[in-house]
């Protein structure tokens, strides 16, 4: 859901985002994944995130943070 959180992970490319507490939105955005899961590409899915998040990644961005302390 959009919740301030998910929206800097999930993107067109790797899923879909609706309101919470909309259950309506959410059955729709199941139906429409259900009919378009061929669109989204594994591959490209897991190299946005090995490197977007991977302990390498994260690690030097949580270092990076220290070090400006």
């Amino acid at each position: 859901t959009i919740s301030g959180g998910p929206e800097s992970i999930i993107n067109p490319d790797n899923g879909l985002l609706v309101p919470p507490g909309d259950p309506a939105k959410l059955a729709s955005a199941l139906i429409e994944l259900r009919c378009t899961y061929a669109r989204f590409e594994s591959e490209k899915i897991r190299t946005y995130c090995v490197t977007h998040f991977s302990e390498t990644v994260v690690t030097k961005q949580l270092e990076a943070i220290y070090q400006s302390l």
